[in-house]
């Protein structure tokens, strides 16, 4: 008797699971199985970046150096077109797009200046939102040095936890018995 009640629950399970598919899945969703709701049915990323500096908003090359890293970094193995947008850009509220917001704030210090970098995605179509995303980072970048790569080195990290083609496959766990 105990054999025939499991097969029921496991045959009732098995139902269950196939009522729910809801058809196949797109291509960034086939990349991750766990690929968070805001990414599905996404045919576009959008890059938009904001460099803010003790002097304002930085609209020069240094944005213009993030937003190419960004959206190179991005790219990379992407089933989806990626593009640089600038603010204002009403493609933002596509409802099909994934825009990411990349936030700069780099402050002056006396070994240096210390860059903080935010990567957060947003999605207009997506009531609910993602509470969270990548985790801020902070990179001092010496006096006198470039700093392109430890910005670069951050701004993948940031990415690589925020798009999921980018992020490191998780190990496969065995089913428990």
């Amino acid at each position: 008797m105990r054999s025939v009640g499991m097969r029921i629950r496991v045959v009732a399970g098995l139902a269950l699971l196939s009522a729910c598919n809801t058809g196949p899945m797109t291509a960034v969703a086939a990349q991750s199985s766990i690929a968070p709701l805001l990414w599905r049915d996404v045919s576009r990323v959008q890059i938009l970046c904001l460099v803010d500096t003790d002097r304002g908003v930085d609209s020069g090359a240094l944005h213009d150096r993030l937003c190419l890293a960004a959206r190179s970094i991005a790219a990379a193995g992407a089933p989806v077109a990626v593009e640089i947008i600038t603010p204002g850009d009403p493609k933002v509220l596509a409802a099909d797009a994934v825009t990411l917001l990349i936030h700069v704030s780099v402050r002056p210090r006396a070994d240096g200046r210390l860059f903080a970098l935010s990567v957060r995605p947003y999605r207009a179509s997506d009531p609910g939102g993602q509470l969270f995303s990548a985790a801020p980072r902070a990179v001092l970048v010496e006096q006198g040095a470039d700093g392109t790569v430890l910005i670069a080195d951050a701004l993948n990290g940031a990415l690589a936890e925020t798009i999921p083609w980018l992020a490191a496959p998780t190990p496969r766990k065995p089913a428990p018995n």
